[in-house]
């Protein structure tokens, strides 16, 4: 499966975002869902409405599929998976946005909506609903999760100074 994904979110037009998708932690752990006619498991994701803001979108999924009521919520990047047409003309014009919730309190799920269950894990559960896609995604976050928190080491390093190496001045 040919995938693309970009950090430039000012590549893809506003108007081509069709779902948020989103890998979301709470308390260490990675939060999947189950929809109430599927066995498997997945990440939060959903649809766009119509004159939604894309982060919008993303904010309302991970309340409405995770319980999700205190949270901070990161782009990550732009998920696509090309499509052409029978003259090998580009066709697709729809985008995913990824993004990284850190999760701080769950309430109840609205059994009103879709998700029957949510699923907590360190790692990727198994069955997946859509393991090709989800597995790309969930790695790059990952890696994502890797940057920040050496970044945030890094910055923390600067912060209180370059250490003694033990050198005589």
């Amino acid at each position: 499966m040919n995938i693309e994904l970009t950090t430039d979110f000012s590549a893809v037009p506003d108007q081509y975002f069709k779902y948020a998708i989103l890998v979301a932690r709470y308390q260490g752990q990675f939060v999947y869902v189950r929809h109430r006619e599927r066995q498997t498991l997945e990440l939060p994701a959903g649809h766009r409405e119509p004159g939604e803001a894309i982060l919008v979108t993303a904010e309302r999924e991970l309340r409405e599929e995770t319980g999700a009521m205190d949270f901070d919520l990161q782009p990550v990047f732009v998920f696509r998976v090309p499509a052409y047409d029978a003259h090998g003309q580009r066709s697709d014009e729809l985008a995913s946005l990824v993004c990284f919730a850190e999760i701080r309190t769950l309430g109840p799920l609205d059994p009103a909506y879709e998700i029957a269950e949510i699923h907590m894990d360190a790692e990727m559960p198994e069955p997946l609903t859509y393991p090709e896609i989800q597995s790309v995604i969930f790695q790059r976050v990952r890696e994502w999760l890797a940057e920040q928190s050496q970044s945030e080491q890094d910055v923390l390093w600067l912060q209180k100074g370059k250490p003694d190496q033990g050198m005589d001045a």
